[in-house]
């Protein structure tokens, strides 16, 4: 298994020039690949996880520095 630095949803949000409300629905509907996403057994409320080498890749693809 490939570990990788975590980043929190606000930072990777302010990365990307977006609202963390806008990333969490990107993540999930699958527009937007920068970690994962779900909802665990027996919550309401759904997880989110994002990976630094993945948020990179993202910016890059978008030319953010």
């Amino acid at each position: 298994m490939i570990t990788s630095e975590t980043v929190t949803i606000i930072q990777a949000a302010r990365e990307l020039h977006m609202s963390p409300q806008t990333l969490r629905y990107m993540m999930a509907s699958g527009k937007i690949a920068v970690g994962d996403c779900g909802r665990r057994p027996g919550k309401k409320r759904g997880f989110y996880k994002v990976f630094r080498s993945m948020l990179e890749e993202e910016k890059a693809r978008r030319g953010i520095e």
